[in-house]
């Protein structure tokens, strides 16, 4: 993500037990909606420009949030 100038993706440490939490989750399941939405909300930390420059490239308006993870 960093290369490609979209952001960066951090799990901070309050969300540690979460993130694992949910890492089994899908392990056990293949099922990646939950932990794809703790992404979205908790650790993706979209650059301004890329979105920008996306929505603009796009002609649609999308949510840093919907982006895929």
């Amino acid at each position: 993500m960093m290369e490609n100038d979209i952001g960066i993706f951090s799990v901070s440490y309050d969300e540690i037990d979460r993130f694992k939490e949910l890492l089994i989750g899908f392990y056990e399941t293949n099922d990646s909606t939950k932990i794809k939405i703790f992404f979205r909300k908790k650790c993706l930390l979209v650059n301004p420009a890329y979105v920008k420059k996306d929505t603009m490239s796009d002609k649609t308006e999308r949510s840093p949030m919907t982006m895929n993870v």
